[in-house]
Parts: C-alpha cells; sequence; structure tokens
C-alpha cells in the first residue's frame, strides 16, 4: 500500500492552470514549488484536469511571467522547473534554455555545444520530449538549411512564435 499512498500525495500537491494567450491557451502543472509540464493549445483539450482553485504564490507567479511573455515585456523565464529525464536530454535542455529571445539555432549547432557533434537527432529527440515548452523555447531550435523542423504546439504556431519574438525584440530601441 505504500505505492498507492505515495501515488496519492503526489496527486494530492499537484496544481494545474490555465494561461488564455493570442496563440492560444496553454496548460500549466506545477508540484512542489516545480514547474512540471506545460501543455500547447493543440493538445490542452485531450487533458483532462479541473483547474486548481486555491492558487499557490508559485503558480501565481508561473502565470504573471507567462502572461508577461505573450504581452512582449518578458524574454526570459526565472522559475524552478523539474525535468524527470535522462542526463543528456537535461543537457541539451540546458542548452536550449541558452538561446537568446528573438534568435533561432540549429539542432547542429545545440549537439556541437553540447559535445555531441554526431548527436543532432538525439537533440531533437530531446527537445520533442521537452515538457515545459516556452519556457524551455524549443520553438527557437530548427534546422541547419532554416526550415523550422517539427514542434509539438504544430508548424504554424511554432513560426507564429518566432515572427512574435522577432517583432518585439526588433522593435524595441536600442
Amino acid at each position: 500500500m505504500i505505492f498507492k499512498i505515495n501515488f496519492i500525495e503526489k496527486i494530492k500537491k499537484l496544481e494545474f492552470s490555465i494561461v488564455h494567450s493570442q496563440f492560444g491557451d496553454f496548460g500549466i502543472f506545477i508540484r512542489h514549488k516545480s514547474l512540471i509540464n506545460v501543455i500547447l493549445p493543440n493538445t490542452i483539450k485531450s487533458i483532462k484536469a479541473i483547474p486548481s482553485e486555491d492558487k499557490s504564490t508559485f503558480m501565481i507567479k508561473v502565470r504573471s511571467q507567462l502572461d508577461q511573455y505573450f504581452k512582449g515585456v518578458r524574454q526570459s523565464f526565472d522559475l524552478r522547473v523539474d525535468l524527470s529525464m535522462s542526463t543528456f536530454f537535461i543537457n541539451t535542455l540546458e542548452e536550449v534554455k541558452k538561446i537568446p529571445y528573438g534568435s533561432t539555432m540549429s539542432y547542429k549547432d545545440i549537439a556541437n555545444n553540447i559535445k555531441s557533434p554526431k548527436g543532432y537527432r538525439a537533440v531533437a529527440n530531446a527537445n520533442a520530449r521537452n515538457p515545459i515548452p516556452i519556457i524551455i523555447p524549443c520553438h527557437r531550435v530548427i534546422k541547419s538549411n532554416g526550415d523550422f523542423g517539427e514542434y509539438g504546439g504544430g508548424s504554424i504556431l511554432k513560426k507564429k512564435l518566432l515572427e512574435f519574438e522577432k517583432d518585439i525584440f526588433f522593435s524595441r530601441p536600442s
């Protein structure tokens, strides 16, 4: 029965909320003051969760930072995240997190940066499994030839996010 109790405790500490944006609705899951998942608009309808009524301070912070991003006033995030993934995937996503706002980088460039020059397909797999898109901006990763490549939210959303960031970035006074 220990497993059942541990599972129930994990479920109790899980919070869910929805952030509305010009790109659609994004789902947010947090546990133990850590962000564990951002659900993209094209898949949120498949989630069978009811938003938490009592929002924790951390959930309010996550929602606020995402709202600021979607308004074009936030370019990076200061949130605690919980990535339950392999070391390679974590290293890859940490490198993706470094891609500047309004910029892109290729899967190959990331593979080279993490000292795995032939690992660009593994880098693509890590991006595909990114549990917290937008916060870890996997939409900024493109193919070496300049094509957008795949995106869990769909190619239209990826293109819109990249255009949004470039418009905001290049419209700011220097």
